[in-house]
């Protein structure tokens, strides 16, 4: 670790306050969805480029049209996968990303954070994503200290329940006006369980990442740990997020695993005959970064598979773990 690291790093931790990230995750609008409750996802949008604009943040709302096939475009609902929810959308999606921008000495190369704002139709959303997007939001106020090298961008992303088409639309522009260098994408951050066998695993999860699953289990089987998801080319965007967060909360409370379905030999195998276990992996934003060719990672508590509540009206702040 670079020296004078670990102090911006307990700096960083200190300039954290957990009753903030509460207040924002409470007073959130929600439902967040622009065809169920425009009204709410409106006044969120308000809320966070208000909040980023206050942070000293140039921000821009960038809206987009996306005309809806009925098929998939990268989301995935495990809670109801023989029924495709893009099908019942309205044939016209509109919507609109937020995106801040702070240039640095190098103005046309990027490194950007992201977290989708939306919430499904039916849920509160608080864990998913609004701790995101409140870990966003603090993070930009962070931010707005450093000189940095390169540009940081900031983006909140719309539709992401409905197939990742706000990021389908806001990637592809950024990436022809800069040279992103790496991306981080916050999912579901908010749920912490220490009691043994709260967390579960996709079906062969153990035989794809024995060590990884392994030292989970050993100790429990405990939903403790934040999971960072990356592919080969965001290897080591991956490493260094995990070894900075590690310092911070430990090794065995960050694990580091490759999407399935771009392991080496057995990757094909699985994007052909378990379609199912990759998706499960890029769930989120960073599924268009990757299409894009910019190595990203993907910041997780693993939604589903520890948080009982995830996508149902039961998400609400009071679920969130804020300090641990």
């Amino acid at each position: 670790m670079a020296a004078g690291l670990p102090d911006l790093l307990r700096e960083f931790l200190s300039g954290i306050d957990p009753a903030r990230l509460r207040h924002l995750v409470e007073t959130l609008p929600a439902p967040r969805h622009r065809d169920s409750f425009p009204d709410k996802i409106r006044e969120a949008e308000r809320m966070i480029a208000e909040t980023l604009e206050e942070e000293g943040w140039s921000v821009e709302r960038r809206p987009f049209v996306h005309v809806n096939s009925g098929a998939p475009t990268g989301e995935f609902c495990p809670d109801a996968p023989e029924r495709s929810p893009f099908s019942r959308l309205p044939p016209v999606l509109s919507g609109t990303n937020i995106l801040a921008v702070r240039r640095g000495r190098r103005r046309q190369e990027a490194v950007l954070v992201g977290a989708h704002y939306d919430t499904v139709p039916n849920s509160p959303g608080a864990n998913d994503n609004g701790a995101s997007v409140a870990a966003l939001l603090v993070l930009a106020g962070l931010l707005g200290r450093l000189d940095p090298e390169r540009t940081l961008l900031l983006a909140a992303f719309d539709r992401e329940e409905d197939g990742l088409v706000g990021s389908r639309a806001l990637v592809p522009d950024l990436a022809r006006e800069y040279a992103i260098r790496g991306a981080v994408v916050f999912e579901t951050m908010g749920s912490v369980r220490t009691g043994l066998r709260t967390q579960s695993f996709p079906v062969g999860a153990g035989l794809l990442y024995p060590r990884a699953v392994g030292r989970i289990r050993r100790r429990g089987s405990p939903g403790d740990f934040t999971a960072v998801i990356h592919r080969r080319n965001s290897r080591e965007v991956a490493r260094l997020f995990r070894e900075r967060l590690a310092f911070l909360t430990g090794e065995e409370k960050v694990v580091q695993i490759r999407e399935p379905g771009d392991l080496p030999v057995v990757g094909p195998l699985l994007r052909t005959f378990l379609p199912d276990l990759p998706r499960q992996f890029a769930r989120s934003d960073h599924q268009i970064l990757w299409e894009e060719g910019v190595p990203a990672i993907m910041v997780t508590d693993t939604a589903n598979f520890r948080y009982e509540h995830y996508h149902r009206p039961s998400d609400t702040p009071e679920k969130v773990d804020f300090v641990e």
